[in-house]
């Protein structure tokens, strides 16, 4: 009996000590995932605000407009987009302007432009009603106090912040020319980022009050805490040489003519961290040096808010993880302008424990389960040297498959390595060699007597269309670009017409120069050839305009002039291999 309690209790404390080891391994290791999780997050809702924001510098660079004057086309699309990936309530670009002056001229602009792109974003939200009339559009304006809400004219001084384009479209005129500079927070973090030109995620806010009818966060996240995160607005995307620059004059691409501020709910910075088992982890977020603190939890993928404070369970003070958290932002990019710190402080809870605790553990699961993990790093390792092996073998033959494939249809190939085993007995071809390596091997070695013992492989398809499609302007494009601009067009062009090709059944013959030729109905018979090469070629004329756009801004401006000229022929057409010194498959007859 003394025995069996002695091993009972052994076995007992064993296991204990084996789960709360196992508890604190994991843990430490989730807790560095949240802090990394947190970063990424921001580091991607970053990354699609500043995308939406150099919309703004792009169309002053692409029209007459200059910033901060400037209205982008399709707002509401582009933000919505930028929304769903980053959970924003509200998304807000607001010009900078600096003087009296800046905000006159802004309210002749405003006036002429506010409706426009107002009405272009109610047309993508059938469920609103019509626009609002009131709108303050020839003015930016301020609250004089908050109870009642009346307004006026902002008389200054400046700056101002007029909050132009919205997302979503606001309601009521509660929101459009409101000068948000005229609020605290806004101005202080709008200042910081003119001065570092960084972006900056603030302390958690009354949101719903800055951003009026136009905060609309997602279902269910009304009541959680958000901060906001502000972008500044660049005046340019191009860069100055700085040679063109006077003494002290600031580049257009480093100016900050305005900024893209967005209502960012703070649960959305903990979603998607863990895997869907991990339950339980609870993060206190201390912002600014106590002015905001809220506590969060983490389970799995989603996050919840649980309330203002620190609602941590007390028993599980000693796991606590902390770490400082600067936004969107390095703290050494601010260069001593720090706008605001969030302390983030990651425990676990009793729901993440109870994961971790076996009341069935014992000492025979205990060794069944060492004994089966030996077992498996013996079958793991056998395993893994087994696929080494494999993956070399397969790798060699992968890339002489893919150079073969690049010569020659598979049926076209798969005969020429016949004749070649069969007449080649001069060829060096092991018995470990691939239908792959014997085929480079002969095309390498060109051996005459092997063309001469073996059949010509040639074919006569009698339906068949070709298709011819070069640049036209290309020539005198070319002419005046450097030849890695050249290459750049070409690639781009077509390695698009070749994926079309692909999906459309296409067999891709050549490329000469700035022309394309491809076949259909060759080396495999289509019935529709004609049908099929005339879709394809309307396909890669869509394609190509596209490409060419894409690349205007990196090839000069009269790429997008660039056209292409398709000619398609249909009829018989003989295909085969020339042998020899670099054979490849080639199509001749009337068709071609």
């Amino acid at each position: 009996i003394s025995v069996g309690v002695i091993l009972a209790v052994i076995a007992f404390f064993y296991v204990s000590g084996q789960e709360e080891d196992d508890f604190q391994r994991e843990y430490d290791v989730v807790k560095i995932e949240v802090v990394e999780g947190v970063h990424a997050n921001t580091a991607s809702l970053q990354e699609h605000l500043q995308s939406l924001a150099l919309l703004f510098p792009s169309r002053a660079d692409n029209t007459i407009e200059e910033s901060p004057q400037v209205t982008v086309a399709d707002f509401e699309a582009f933000a919505m987009a930028t929304r769903e990936n980053t959970g924003a309530a509200a998304i807000v670009y607001s010009p900078w302007l600096a003087t009296d002056v800046d905000r006159d001229d802004w309210g002749w602009y405003s006036e002429s432009h506010v409706m426009t792109w107002l009405r272009q974003a109610y047309a993508i939200h059938p469920e609103l009603e019509t626009v609002p009339e009131d709108i303050r559009a020839s003015y930016v304006w301020h609250y004089i106090n908050e109870s009642p809400p009346n307004v006026e004219k902002d008389p200054g001084p400046g700056p101002y912040a007029a909050a132009y384009q919205v997302s979503p479209p606001p309601t009521t005129n509660d929101l459009v020319n409101f000068n948000l500079a005229s609020v605290e927070f806004y101005f202080k973090a709008a200042e910081t980022t003119n001065v570092t030109t960084v972006s900056l995620l603030t302390e958690p806010v009354n949101m719903a009050g800055l951003y009026g009818s136009s905060f609309r966060p997602a279902e269910g996240h009304e009541s959680d805490p958000h901060s906001m995160a502000i972008v500044p607005v660049p005046a340019s995307l191009m860069v100055t040489p700085a040679a063109e620059l006077a003494d002290g004059e600031v580049p257009p691409s480093e100016m900050v003519t305005g900024h893209l501020s967005a209502a960012i709910p703070w649960t959305s910075l903990f979603e998607n961290i863990l895997q869907a088992h991990q339950n339980g982890i609870t993060v206190v977020v201390n912002s600014c040096s106590d002015v905001a603190v809220h506590t969060y939890q983490i389970n799995g993928k989603n996050a919840e808010y649980l309330g203002e404070g620190d609602l941590h369970e007390p028993g599980y003070d000693s796991y606590a993880y902390s770490t400082f958290y600067y936004g969107m932002v390095d703290r050494e990019a601010l260069t001593g302008r720090l706008y605001c710190k969030h302390e983030l402080t990651v425990y676990p809870n009793s729901t993440y424990e109870d994961y971790f605790v076996s009341n069935s553990a014992t000492t025979y699961a205990v060794t069944i389960a060492a004994v089966a993990f030996f077992a498996i790093v013996l079958f793991l390792s056998y395993d893994i040297i087994v696929r080494r092996q494999q993956s070399l073998v397969l790798g060699e033959a992968e890339r002489s498959n893919a150079i073969v494939a690049s010569l020659f249809p598979g049926k076209v190939a798969r005969r020429l390595f016949m004749d070649t085993s069969r007449h080649s007995s001069g060829l060096d071809i092991s018995t470990h060699s691939t239908h792959s390596n014997n085929l480079l091997n002969f095309m390498s070695k060109g051996e005459h007597k092997t063309v001469e013992a073996a059949r010509p492989i040639a074919e006569l398809f009698p339906e068949a269309t070709v298709m011819f499609a070069d640049i036209a302007g290309f020539t005198a494009w070319s002419s005046i670009r450097e030849p890695q601009q050249v290459f750049m067009l070409l690639e781009s062009i077509f390695q698009a017409f070749d994926g079309i090709a692909k999906s459309f059944g296409v067999f891709k013959v050549e490329t000469v120069g700035d022309c394309y030729v491809a076949c259909c109905g060759v080396p495999e018979p289509n019935e529709d050839h004609a049908t099929v090469m005339a879709q394809f070629a309307r396909e890669c004329l869509r394609k190509f305009y596209l490409v060419v756009q894409d690349l205007e801004l990196k090839l000069g401006p009269d790429t997008s002039d660039l056209a292409m000229r398709f000619g398609l022929n249909s009829g018989p057409v003989t295909a085969g291999v020339l042998r020899g010194e670099r054979a490849r498959f080639q199509f001749f007859g009337d068709t071609v």
